[in-house]
C-alpha cells in the first residue's frame, strides 16, 4: 500500500449509543491495519465514553429533540440554527481531512439532512472520495417506496459508491427494502459489529440489569422492581442495575436504590462483568454483544412504532438460552420473574450461532479493499 487510507466516519446522536459505537469499533479496526481514521459526531455524553488513542475525534455540537419534534442544541432550546452549524463543520472537517473513504452510518443523508452540502457544487469531498452507506438495520417506518424525488437529495444519494450491511444475510437481510430508494451496486454484508463482553459467573446470584446507552434504564425500573424485588427480598438473586451514561443515575438510584446496586458503566462490555444472568433492552450493538457473553439474556425490548427492537427479539428468543419479555404485556411482571428464575437454572457457556460476530475486522478488510482498488 502506497499510503495510509484517510476514512472519516460520520455517526449521528439523538436518543442512543448504538451508532457511536458501532462506527468507532468498526475505525478501530481500521486503524489496527494502518488507517488513519477520524470519527465526526455530537453526543451530549461523549466525554463519558472510552476512545481508542489512534482515533481523532471532530466533535458537533450535541442535539436534543423539543415538543414540537424540532432539532435544537442540547441544552438551549432556543438555537435551532444549530443544524446550519453542524453542516457547516462537517463541510470543513471534509475539506481538512480530505477523506479517502467517508463511511456513512444508517442515515444517508445525515440527521435532519445535515450532509446534502457534501453533494452539491462545491463540495468540499474530493470526486475520488468514496461514500460508503453503512445499515445495521431497516425499520419498518422508514423503508421507501420509491427513489427520492428531491433533487439535492438525489445528488446526495448518486454520490454513494458502496453499501455495507452490518449482518449475516443468513440471519437478517436489511438491504432488501431499501431497493426501492435506490442502492448503490457494490454491496458487501460483514456480519454483526459486536464488542468483547466481560466474563461472567455462574456461581453467583447476580442478575445485572442494562439498557445500552443509560437512557431506557429508568422507563425499565417500575418494572423491574415489581418483578425482581420479590426475588431480591427472598434472597433468590441480587441485582445490579447498570445505567449507561445517557442515563438517569440518581432518578434510577431512587426507584431502585433498595434492592439493587445502582452502578454507572461506559459500556456494555463492562457492564456484565460478574453476572449469573443479563436482562437488557434489545438494541443492535447491546443483544449482538450480549450473545457473545456466555451468560442466559432476557430481553425486554423497547415498545416503540419502528418496531426495531420488538422484530429483533422476535428473531433472538430463537437462540439458546435467551428469553424475551415485552413490557406492555397484561403478565410482564410475572413474566419476567419467571424469565430471570429459568435463567438462573440455566448453564453458562459459549453459544452456538447460526450469524457471524466478527463484522467489525470484515468491514475494516473491505474498506481497505475499496482503497487499494483505487490505487
Amino acid at each position: 500500500m502506497a499510503s495510509e487510507p484517510r476514512i472519516l466516519f460520520y455517526c449521528h446522536n439523538l436518543f442512543g449509543l448504538g451508532h457511536i459505537r458501532r462506527s468507532t469499533r468498526i475505525a478501530e479496526a481500521c486503524a489496527s491495519r494502518g488507517a488513519r481514521c477520524q470519527i465526526v459526531t455530537g453526543c451530549r455524553r461523549l466525554d463519558a465514553l472510552k476512545w481508542d488513542d489512534r482515533l481523532e475525534l471532530k466533535r458537533l455540537p450535541a442535539l436534543e429533540m423539543g415538543p414540537d419534534q424540532q432539532l435544537h442544541e442540547a441544552g438551549y432550546p432556543d438555537r435551532t440554527n444549530v443544524m446550519v452549524e453542524r453542516a457547516e463543520e462537517i463541510c470543513r472537517v471534509c475539506r481538512e481531512f480530505s477523506p479517502d473513504i467517508l463511511v456513512v452510518d444508517y442515515l444517508p443523508g445525515g440527521l435532519g439532512g445535515e450532509l446534502l452540502p457534501l453533494g452539491a457544487k462545491g463540495s468540499p469531498l474530493e470526486s475520488s472520495c468514496q461514500v460508503i452507506l453503512g445499515v445495521p438495520y431497516t425499520k419498518r417506518i422508514s423503508r421507501p417506496q420509491s427513489r427520492p424525488k428531491n433533487p439535492r437529495i438525489r445528488r446526495w444519494m448518486d454520490r454513494f459508491t458502496g453499501v455495507i450491511a452490518y449482518t449475516d444475510p443468513r440471519w437478517e437481510d436489511p438491504l432488501k427494502p431499501l431497493e426501492p430508494g435506490g442502492l448503490p451496486q457494490l454491496q458487501f454484508y460483514s456480519g454483526f459489529i459486536t464488542g468483547e463482553p466481560a466474563k461472567t459467573d455462574p456461581s453467583s446470584r447476580e442478575v445485572v440489569v442494562l439498557a445500552g446507552g443509560g437512557r431506557e434504564a429508568i422507563v425499565m425500573a417500575p418494572l423491574v422492581r415489581r418483578s425482581l424485588g420479590p426475588l431480591v427480598r427472598n434472597g433468590d438473586i441480587t441485582l445490579r442495575c447498570v445505567v449507561g451514561p445517557l442515563g438517569e443515575l440518581e432518578a434510577v438510584e431512587d426507584q431502585l436504590g433498595d434492592i439493587a446496586t445502582i452502578v454507572p458503566t461506559g459500556s456494555v462490555e463492562e457492564a456484565v462483568s460478574g453476572a449469573r444472568v443479563i436482562v437488557a433492552r434489545c438494541g443492535y450493538n447491546s443483544s449482538y454483544t450480549l450473545l457473545r457473553a456466555e451468560a442466559p439474556v432476557v430481553f425486554l425490548p423497547q415498545i416503540s412504532p419502528c418496531f426495531e427492537q420488538l422484530d429483533r427479539a422476535d428473531g433472538l428468543k430463537k437462540i439458546d438460552r435467551v428469553a424475551v419479555v415485552r413490557e406492555d404485556s397484561e403478565d410482564a411482571e410475572a413474566e419476567l420473574s419467571s424469565a430471570v428464575a429459568e435463567a438462573m437454572r440455566q448453564p453458562h457457556g459459549a453459544r452456538k450461532l447460526p450469524f457471524t460476530l466478527d463484522g467489525a475486522e470484515r468491514a475494516a478488510g473491505w474498506l481497505f479493499d475499496q482503497y487499494e482498488s483505487t490505487r
